[in-house]
């Protein structure tokens, strides 16, 4: 099958109501545990601080995901509301929105593309890179090298915003932060669009600065903002990556059964509510970007009887299937002409 399933167009309807509570009440919530963190680290409470600062950094990924509906128009009935919306919500995350917005789409018409695709393309076992990448595997202990993996998913979501770290072999320097000489925005409109979201990324910086005071700005922004960017980076890693996955080349690629490389996984229930199917739903959302998210547990469901021989689904708990995937998933090799998969796993999750 060639073509994506069809869906009753009231799958695609939008209301006002309830997305504009979801967003209101992420924001109260965000607010109350950033008073009371205050609170907190006037009481001199560090060790709490900490436990806070996750609480408000998986809020915040529920903002982010919000911003991601928006730029996708499959949150709120109103676009121009919905892209009011999500430029504050990506701007408080310093993600320049519209720049999102764009690489975003590249991300989704090259899905799974070696060479072309946007944000956690694995590295090619005859690079030097990924050269280096297996050796490391092989003479550190998994634990420790899982671990590693661990922090650079974490930190790999500002170094791609920054730097486009990650992105398909033949691509040229890409960064949210810069729009000029870049295959991605190359409209007048976009650069102007790209500029002014990352003029708001820098207002909204001078305007914390202002108000916070150097403790505050590490306690009660840059540890919770750092969890968020932690959540962002474990779901875009866990939903583009497993042994089975495979990668294509312009001679292989195919858009429908590349976005069904994107795994489904069981995600912890709260967290997947919270934030919005954004890891359940992925595969759903990548064949149908403009479904609102409380379609999207349905349509999965519907895609896995509809494409049983393309659809990817591993039922490993969420923290076991990490650890496996993060110890053997990182290079691919072109184990067939046009055709680039990771290697078999020897590695059992602990």
């Amino acid at each position: 099958m060639n073509r994506r399933p069809p869906l009753p167009k009231e799958y695609f309807t939008l209301t006002t109501a309830k997305p504009l509570v979801i967003f209101f009440a992420t924001c109260i919530a965000v607010l109350c545990m950033t008073f009371f963190s205050n609170n907190l680290l006037s009481a001199n409470h560090a060790s709490l601080l900490f436990v806070n600062a996750a609480v408000v950094g998986t809020l915040l990924t529920t903002l982010f995901a919000i911003g991601h509906e928006c730029g996708h128009k499959s949150y709120i009935k109103q676009y121009w509301l919905g892209h009011i919306i999500g430029f504050f919500s990506h701007t408080v995350l310093l993600i320049p929105y519209f720049s999102w917005i764009y690489s975003h789409a590249w991300h989704h018409r090259y899905t799974n593309h070696i060479s072309k695709g946007e944000a956690n393309v694995p590295f090619s076992s005859s690079s030097t890179f990924g050269k280096t990448l297996l050796y490391l595997q092989k003479i550190i202990p998994t634990p420790i090298f899982v671990l590693g993996v661990a922090v650079a998913v974490t930190i790999g979501t500002p170094l791609y915003l920054l730097l486009g770290i990650a992105n398909g072999h033949n691509r040229k320097f890409s960064s949210h932060f810069f729009p000029f000489h870049n295959e991605i925005y190359h409209s007048k409109k976009q650069q102007f669009l790209v500029l002014l979201s990352i003029a708001s990324v820098a207002f909204w910086l001078i305007i914390i600065a202002h108000i916070f005071t150097t403790e505050q700005l590490i306690y009660l922004y840059a540890l919770p903002i750092t969890v968020s960017y932690a959540w962002i980076g474990f779901y875009t890693f866990l939903t583009h990556s497993n042994h089975n996955v495979t990668w294509f080349d312009d001679r292989s690629f195919n858009w429908l059964k590349a976005q069904c490389q994107t795994v489904i996984r069981p995600y912890p229930r709260f967290f997947d509510l919270l934030h919005l199917h954004l890891g359940s739903g992925h595969l759903a959302h990548h064949i149908y970007p403009a479904l609102p998210h409380h379609r999207l547990p349905e349509v999965t469901t519907t895609l896995t009887s509809a494409l049983p021989n393309l659809v990817i689904c591993d039922q490993t708990p969420i923290l076991k299937a990490f650890y496996r995937v993060a110890a053997g998933c990182l290079v691919v090799s072109e184990t067939a002409p046009a055709i680039h998969t990771f290697p078999a796993s020897k590695i059992q999750s602990p």
